[in-house]
């Protein structure tokens, strides 16, 4: 895709983050209750009613997240929402619920191989799921993006992909340079590229500059920039961050790797801000 320019709202830094449905900005699970399954099952049925993957995997990576272990629990600053990893993926296993049957398939494209996660994706899927379940693991990525912020504070920059029944999703990566290009905020939303640019442009009069991206350079400086998150203390957290890691690490995974982590941004730090004008 060529560098493209679109122009309601105006000022400040434009990011993809406000045109995500409201429904698409989910709190962190809450496991406090004695029996967990039956509200996380009445919390699954309308996913697996949606037209697409997408729905299911957001919430198949907050459960996954808050089952793996990080640097910092290790360092005793153990995360309060943490979950016995084990313990919960076996109570997966041994529920006789065809809801979490799907959710647990979808848990396990997202989780590291292992004998358990292997039980996961070796159960079949229940009569009654959804079209998509059978190939949510199988997506195509279809652009790498950078996103230059106007004033020079960071970048956001975007991975879109597509699963085989057509539909899409955006991955949208918001890296810091004024806390050590740390990545900030990072977040999905539905459609691809155009339909982000063109959701962007109803609600902003700011100039939008994306540029194209080397897949590999884009996935090098992500993932340089996961690490320096990892090590800051208090832990970055913001209501999509770090809850859609899994998913976003495991879409990064579909990039070629040996890129350059500071290479490939053209103008990122040095990006000046061009107003539309009316």
């Amino acid at each position: 895709m060529s560098k493209r320019q679109h122009s309601k709202r105006s000022g400040g830094r434009t990011s993809p983050k406000g045109t995500r449905p409201a429904e698409a900005r989910h709190r962190r699970p809450s496991y406090a209750y004695p029996d967990p399954v039956p509200e996380l099952v009445a919390g699954i049925r309308p996913l697996l009613a949606a037209p697409t993957a997408f729905r299911l995997l957001e919430p198949a990576s907050g459960l996954v997240e808050i089952v793996t272990d990080r640097p910092l629990d290790r360092l005793g600053s153990e995360r309060s929402d943490r979950v016995d990893g084990p313990d919960f993926l076996g109570s997966l296993i041994g529920s006789g619920w065809p809801e979490l049957v799907v959710l647990r398939k979808a848990m396990a494209i997202l989780l590291p191989d292992r004998p358990v996660v292997r039980t996961l994706r070796s159960q079949p899927l229940p009569p009654g799921s959804p079209v998509w379940a059978s190939t949510m693991d199988l997506i195509e990525v279809t652009g790498t993006f950078v996103q230059a912020d106007p004033l020079g504070d960071g970048h956001n920059l975007w991975v879109c992909v597509r699963w085989p029944d057509g539909s899409e999703a955006t991955t949208v990566m918001f890296v810091d340079h004024n806390m050590g290009s740390m990545l900030k905020d990072a977040f999905l939303i539905p459609g691809g590229a155009d339909d982000v640019l063109a959701t962007m442009h109803e609600v902003s009069d700011d100039v939008v500059e994306v540029a194209a991206i080397e897949p590999a350079d884009l996935r090098a400086r992500v993932e340089w920039s996961i690490e320096r998150t990892e090590r800051a203390i208090p832990a970055v957290e913001t209501e999509t961050w770090p809850m859609c890691r899994p998913l976003v690490e495991w879409i990064l995974g579909h990039l070629r790797a040996g890129g350059r982590p500071g290479l490939g941004v053209p103008g990122v730090v040095a990006a000046t801000a061009h107003r539309a004008r009316r």
